[in-house]
């Protein structure tokens, strides 16, 4: 299911326009959102990171939710606070679920200084 046109380029726009307000996260969320991204092998992989890709998966699903209902406009910037809220909670209660403790380092993490 893609998209159609029209709320394409508007989320596209409002990207750049988060981007030019400095809402660099909100911009790159929606950018990820709209388009096909490509995985890499990782060496590391902070927890920082985790979240902020469970935003944009999020904000994949938002997209899903927009296209299916056919919309032609949208706030970004509401959606972007939903999602923050959203992935807060998500990640906890699967962390809850799965017995993890989010204080645990994951085996990827980047090493701090001194550690080996």
């Amino acid at each position: 299911m893609k998209l159609n046109p029209i709320i394409f380029k508007k989320l596209a726009l409002q990207a750049d326009e988060a981007k030019d307000r400095g809402l660099n996260k909100l911009a790159d969320n929606i950018n990820i959102a709209i388009q096909d991204d490509s995985t890499q092998p990782l060496n590391t992989y902070a927890y920082v990171d985790l979240q902020e890709h469970v935003c944009q998966d999020l904000w994949k699903i938002a997209t899903k939710l927009i296209a299916y209902y056919n919309l032609e406009s949208v706030d970004a910037e509401k959606i972007e606070k939903i999602i923050r809220y959203a992935s807060e909670k998500l990640m906890d209660e699967l962390e809850i679920n799965l017995g993890v403790d989010n204080i645990l380092v994951g085996p990827l993490e980047p090493k701090l200084f001194g550690e080996e």
